[in-house]
């Protein structure tokens, strides 16, 4: 089980501000925010040490992106991962890793 310090947080990617909100009012978390970074919305959240709080708001998130029907990215532990149709899909490497990313802002071309 992933150990989450009190001073990680998880970032999400969704592509639009609005989604971007309604993703932050979800989280209910004095210590989420939005911030536009890498050409994307950005979310950040802090679940806390506990690993159950971990568990949980990846639930809610899950839960919210099947609703919503809209794909996903989050950082967790420096990896990235997609939520699609309220399914984590796959983890992607790290860019200096993976060669390209297509698409994506941080991709070594």
């Amino acid at each position: 089980m992933t150990n989450v310090d009190a001073t990680d947080d998880i970032r999400f990617e969704v592509p639009k501000e609005d989604v971007a909100q309604d993703l932050c009012q979800l989280l209910e978390s004095p210590h989420s925010y939005v911030e536009m970074t890498d050409n994307a919305w950005s979310v950040h959240a802090v679940p806390g040490v506990d690993p159950m709080a971990l568990a949980a708001l990846l639930r809610r998130v899950e839960a919210w992106v099947a609703e919503r029907a809209v794909p996903v990215r989050f950082q967790l532990d420096g990896r990235w991962y997609v939520m699609e149709s309220g399914e984590a899909t796959w983890a992607l490497e790290r860019p200096e890793t993976a060669g390209s990313l297509l698409g994506h802002p941080d991709a070594a071309h």
